[in-house]
């Protein structure tokens, strides 16, 4: 087996077993769901994007930004989601495309599929398929999609460059892909090393300079980035310390005792104003 596919397989069981989290957290009013991510914290969805959505749609939502409210597709479009995990964004795009149009999810872990069928179901959204397989290998036909959304996903793949050849070949010319990602200028070594810290969208961020060259050396034109938001030295300290990341666990048993607090705001403090969610377009030429 590859690095890669090591990496690969890694985040597929973590976000496999985030599927089993439960749908609904009721830290706040009764029955309010909370999404389970960190990042997703700071998303910017409204009340009224998530209302009538099922609960566990957001409360296991680990995105870091709402690209489809950033660029919402019209009616009747082929839609296309990388690393749709449990489908919010899907159900976002489903409600504006209406039923003329079609929003289709890949997801590399099978039961986060599950948890988009059973909530587009339970939405009442027949035109939402969740497929299984990895964003580097696209299940899908080349030149169908007018949008392509990924949400704190490609950031999560070990080879990026296969990633944005495959969003050129999926979009049909004239086709928008929209990217809301965690990028990284700078990582300490010790977080870069270790594999486990893929999951929780750190070890495998890069920066917003080489993000955009990835895009452009894929034959995207007109690559630009439409939000810069840094994260706190609290968020990243939760990103790394772990709490309700997917995957941080593993990566603080693969490092031993390593990641003590006094490393942790260390870490946190030499990543301050480094690491932001990003939001990126681009295009693809006619």
């Amino acid at each position: 087996m590859s690095d890669a596919d090591a990496i690969r397989r890694r985040v597929a069981e973590t976000y496999a077993r985030a599927a089993a989290l439960p749908a609904v957290s009721r830290t706040g009013a009764e029955g309010e769901a909370t999404p389970a991510g960190v990042t997703a914290r700071d998303a910017p969805y409204s009340p009224a994007d998530l209302a009538g959505l099922p609960p566990g749609a957001w409360a296991l939502s680990f995105g870091c930004g709402d690209p489809v409210g950033a660029s919402p597709p019209a009616e009747g479009e082929f839609v296309l989601d990388l690393g749709c995990g449990a489908g919010l964004d899907l159900l976002l795009a489903a409600r504006r495309i209406g039923p003329r149009g079609i929003a289709v999810g890949v997801e590399l872990a099978r039961p986060m599929a599950e948890r988009v069928r059973e909530h587009a179901a339970a939405a009442g959204f027949a035109n939402v398929r969740a497929v299984v397989g990895a964003i580097e290998r696209l299940p899908v036909r080349s030149g169908v999609a007018d949008r392509i959304y990924a949400n704190a996903a490609i950031n999560l793949s070990p080879e990026k460059d296969l990633v944005f050849a495959e969003i050129v070949r999926t979009l049909h010319p004239g086709g928008r892909a929209i990217l809301a990602d965690v990028a990284v200028e700078e990582m300490p070594l010790w977080l870069r090393e270790v594999g486990a810290f893929y999951s929780p969208s750190l070890a495998g961020a890069i920066g917003v300079d080489a993000y955009r060259k990835g895009l452009e050396r894929a034959g995207l034109a007109s690559v630009r980035i439409v939000e810069r938001v840094p994260y706190s030295e609290d968020r990243i300290a939760e990103m790394i310390r772990g709490e309700t990341v997917p995957g941080a666990e593993e990566a603080r048993k693969a490092l031993g005792g390593f990641v003590t607090d006094r490393l942790v705001g260390r870490a946190a403090r030499d990543l301050a104003g480094a690491v932001a969610r990003v939001l990126f377009e681009a295009v693809r030429p006619e």
